[in-house]
């Protein structure tokens, strides 16, 4: 989370979701806030734990279209060579479609846990183990009390929001290319912890209506939270016909 105990001010990270785009914005405006205070991508909860108080602070739940974010998740842990595996898979051995249509609500909504009578190697490793960037960005969220003011704002739409919420403050960094100009092979990775990595034509990835319908279920929630229409494509604006 981006967190500014002057301004109290709270967004979380959910990766891949603009995230570092909007921790820079919340610096701008807080020159005591250090890379310390933008680093994990945890939940409310987590912070709720260690004694932090959201009743003192307002909430900015930044999020992305599903459909795009998970696009992006994947081509990103191939960049990484990301560790995530289910039974029946790796990340890194799957295309976009194999990989997330085995995937099941329960994998993304629990962690998996090793029997505390074996040891945690070979067979009896974790059944799946997955990295935060295919969680729900719903999972961010998670809170047991309520904050002193929460807003979900579709990233796409974070500038009019600063504009009215927030209009002496600075504009949004520049986000990853991707989220304006789908279509074309581009670099669209802004990180300098990593080489860029390419994004190909949406139909690549949305090859029929089997996966679109997976995606559409297991994100539901964040397409609820953050107003997407999952009816919707978002790279051509129109109904889903595959």
């Amino acid at each position: 989370m981006s967190i500014s105990s002057n301004l109290k001010i709270i967004i979380p990270r959910p990766p891949k979701a603009g995230s570092t785009s909007t921790a820079m914005w919340l610096m701008a405006q807080d020159d005591e806030m250090t890379k310390k205070d933008t680093e994990h991508h945890e939940t409310l909860d987590n912070y709720q734990a260690r004694g932090l108080n959201l009743k003192d602070y307002t909430i900015i739940h930044v999020g992305r279209n599903p459909f795009k974010r998970q696009v992006s998740a994947y081509e990103f842990s191939l960049l990484t060579n990301n560790h995530a595996y289910t039974p029946n898979c790796t990340v890194q051995d799957a295309d976009f479609r194999t990989w997330y249509m085995q995937l099941t609500n329960l994998m993304l909504y629990r962690y998996d846990e090793p029997s505390p009578d074996v040891a945690w190697i070979g067979e009896n490793r974790l059944r799946w183990d997955l990295d935060p960037v295919f969680f729900p960005q719903a999972h961010f969220t998670s809170c047991r009390h309520d904050a002193k003011h929460a807003d979900f704002v579709q990233i796409e739409q974070f500038e009019e929001y600063r504009i009215e919420k927030y209009p002496d403050s600075p504009k949004l960094g520049v986000l990853n290319a991707h989220d304006t100009r789908e279509g074309d092979h581009y670099p669209s990775n802004s990180s300098k912890s990593y080489k860029n990595y390419e994004l190909k034509h949406w139909s690549e990835y949305y090859t029929d209506m089997d996966i679109v319908r997976k995606i559409q279920g297991l994100y539901s929630d964040d397409f609820t939270m953050w107003g997407y229409d999952p009816n919707i494509n978002p790279y051509t604006e129109e109904p889903w016909n595959l």
